[in-house]
């Protein structure tokens, strides 16, 4: 499902996980009181009905600790006409995604909704939304001046949070690797420069962060793992390594198609830029 426009009041988008938990809910007890059944299938039933509610309550009582749950995304859906603008945007951007439409495909206007404040985890989801548009794009000016939008994080989830840290690294990694592909660059010295804006110890998050389930964590995890072995290895051995993480993203059963060829577009821009290194090397 997923709203028609972006002023589409849109909360039962949110709030519908609530409602099949709790319908769940109450069809478990149905059966429990007036159906006769086996004791194997009564307890089956009962630890099915007892799940439900853990989550019913998990989901309908609000809070922002690790992730925004159903409940706090309702409510700030509820108080805020630009959060509810930016989380139909969302909505409609999953939809493209999941039928194999990468970001620069979709019209910007679905990801510049973001004011220059992120207030809530829709919002700063947004950013990143954005940032992913301008990375597919190419358009790597812009990629400050969007991150600069999320001031603050502490009235943002842990998981949301991780994320932008995680990307601000990504970017660095390979902004380092576009400046060192240039001819006239002496690379040496750039290469010394820009590690002092590079901490190894960063770097090493994103890698033992790693969600299995997530296809652009594991897009951070290759450059970082990329970047730690080129730091003490030979750029073809990182170029191997890079190319069989694309064909490890290519056999992967993530969901959104569009995400797939967005973060196998960014490992080959990476592969791109190590072989231009390579060849300036040569001379």
């Amino acid at each position: 499902m997923y709203p028609k426009s972006l002023k589409t009041d849109a909360l039962f988008y949110t709030m519908g996980g609530c409602i099949v938990n709790l319908l769940s809910v109450v069809w478990g007890f149905g059966l429990l009181v007036s159906v006769r059944l086996t004791a194997i299938l009564w307890i089956y039933i009962w630890s099915f009905t007892v799940f439900g509610v853990g989550i019913f309550f998990m989901n309908a009582i609000a809070s922002t600790k690790r992730i925004c749950n159903d409940k706090a995304c309702y409510n700030l859906l509820r108080a805020d006409h630009t959060t509810r603008n930016c989380h139909n945007a969302q909505l409609f951007i999953a939809k493209q995604l999941m039928d194999g439409i990468s970001y620069r495909q979709i019209e910007k206007d679905y990801f510049n909704l973001c004011p220059y404040n992120a207030k809530n985890d829709i919002e700063a989801y947004q950013i990143i939304l954005e940032y992913y548009y301008y990375l597919d794009t190419g358009s790597f000016h812009m990629i400050g001046p969007t991150f600069a939008k999320i001031k603050e994080t502490n009235k943002i989830s842990k998981d949301i949070a991780d994320i932008i840290k995680s990307e601000r690294i990504y970017s660095k990694i390979i902004t380092k690797f576009m400046l060192l592909c240039n001819e006239l660059t002496d690379i040496e010295y750039l290469d010394k420069f820009i590690d002092t804006y590079i901490n190894i110890v960063d770097i090493e998050k994103p890698i033992k962060q790693h969600k299995g389930g997530d296809i652009h964590s594991y897009r951070v995890k290759a450059a970082c793992e990329a970047y730690i072995l080129y730091k003490n290895s030979d750029l073809r051995k990182v170029i191997n390594k890079l190319n069989k993480e694309i064909e490890k993203m290519k056999r992967s059963n993530f969901v959104y198609d569009g995400e797939k060829k967005f973060c196998i577009n960014q490992i080959r821009k990476l592969i791109e830029n190590l072989c231009k290194i390579e060849n300036i090397n040569k001379y």
